[in-house]
């Protein structure tokens, strides 16, 4: 996960994990890290969609967020 340290990484996943077991609590979760092609480790060293740092999304990064966005909105 991008530039974070092994214990920045543990607390990530703890912290989304919390997110996901109390999701019925919210009228909408779009956990993008949990998604394809989010989820797919590989995607960061992507100059498509990562700048350099591995952490912050280019253009093509964007509307590929925006795009799983639109998916989970839409979805019934």
């Amino acid at each position: 996960s991008g530039g974070m340290t092994p214990e920045e990484d543990n607390q990530r996943k703890l912290y989304n994990n919390l997110i996901r077991q109390n999701r019925g609590s919210y009228d909408l979760l779009c956990d993008i890290a949990g998604t394809d092609p989010f989820r797919e480790t590989t995607i960061t060293n992507s100059a498509t969609y990562y700048q350099s740092d591995h952490i912050h999304l280019t253009s093509d990064g964007h509307k590929l967020l925006a795009d799983k966005l639109v998916q989970v909105i839409n979805e019934p």
